[in-house]
């Protein structure tokens, strides 16, 4: 069993760090993008009112996760956004859940982890089957597949945040970095959480509180750049990256940095392609493949939708 566990980078991250690092993987880049584009997104009122946590994309659908509805998901078609389904409450049943999560695949499927009954759902066809049991204690957020049953996942504690690579079924931690708040003031979540996407053997996390994203590998165990693109390593009172998805060779990162929410586009080096500025406030972001257009979630819980064929 291979098993990670990383101190703190604290000379210069104090967010992320990991054992064999060193300076030289800090590279600090300049903001200038090759391409810079106002867009409009086209704007879709959702038919329901739902206040969105969490959404998916599978090879038909639009799954979103509700906060605050007797339901907590719902399925909209992907051509149109039309509602094709509403399905989990909560509850103790066969067929109810406790605190579920969505667990994105590779394929297009959807399955749900459920904190609760520590058990892995698929849905599919409007139907809901029992996968697998989950073997492990922790509370998972942002759960995503590597290579099913190994999955990545974030927990925390109130002064540790973990992000680890686990084979669900078995319960075997096969990698994890560790984030810690020194200051034991209960402020781990508050002062390091990222977001964070696979693209193949890379782990891309960006920072929600500094202008910085690390690129780690799945495969040595080690961060290969940290890239910081305003010469700053302090941490922000405000958000800096809210949403990441990684899809082929680029990188889509939803900023917060300035006063209009943006679209930062980069190679899976971290090379800038282009800079959308979207004029309007955005809380999250998908890039739909199948279509080619990036899905937006904006403050006002309403669908942007934005066509991505002429960004080259």
């Amino acid at each position: 069993m291979k098993k990670f566990f990383s101190p703190l980078f604290l000379s210069l991250f104090l967010l992320l760090a990991c054992k064999n690092n060193s300076d030289s993987s800090l590279v600090f880049k300049s903001t200038s993008f090759p391409q810079i584009i106002a867009v409009k997104p086209q704007i879709i009122e959702f038919p329901v009112i739902m206040a969105v946590r969490d959404w998916n994309i599978t090879n038909q659908s639009l799954i979103c996760k509700s906060r605050h509805t007797d339901y907590f998901f719902y399925e909209f078609s992907l051509s149109d956004f039309t509602l094709k389904d509403s399905f989990c409450i909560q509850g103790q049943g066969p067929e109810e859940f406790l605190f579920p999560e969505m667990l994105v695949m590779k394929e297009n499927k959807q399955l749900i982890v459920d904190n609760g009954k520590k058990k892995i759902y698929s849905y599919e066809n409007n139907k809901i089957e029992k996968v697998a049991s989950v073997k492990t204690l922790d509370i998972m957020s942002s759960v995503k597949e590597y290579a099913y049953p190994i999955i990545g996942y974030k927990t925390h504690l109130p002064n540790e945040l973990v992000w680890k690579l686990v084979d669900i079924e078995k319960g075997i931690t096969l990698d994890s970095i560790l984030f810690v708040d020194e200051d034991k003031k209960g402020q781990a979540l508050a002062k390091y959480d990222f977001e964070w996407d696979f693209n193949d053997n890379l782990l891309f996390m960006a920072s929600r509180r500094k202008d910085m994203i690390t690129i780690y590998s799945i495969e040595d165990s080690k961060v290969i750049k940290q890239y910081v693109w305003k010469g700053d390593t302090k941490f922000n009172s405000s958000y800096t990256y809210t949403a990441i998805d990684c899809v082929s060779d680029r990188v889509y990162l939803l900023s917060q940095k300035n006063e209009k929410s943006e679209v930062e586009i980069y190679t899976k080096h971290g090379d800038p392609i282009c800079l959308l500025k979207l004029e309007m406030d955005v809380i999250d972001m998908l890039v739909d493949k199948k279509y080619n257009r990036l899905l937006l979630l904006t403050s006002e819980e309403k669908l942007g939708v934005i066509d991505l064929s002429n960004i080259q």
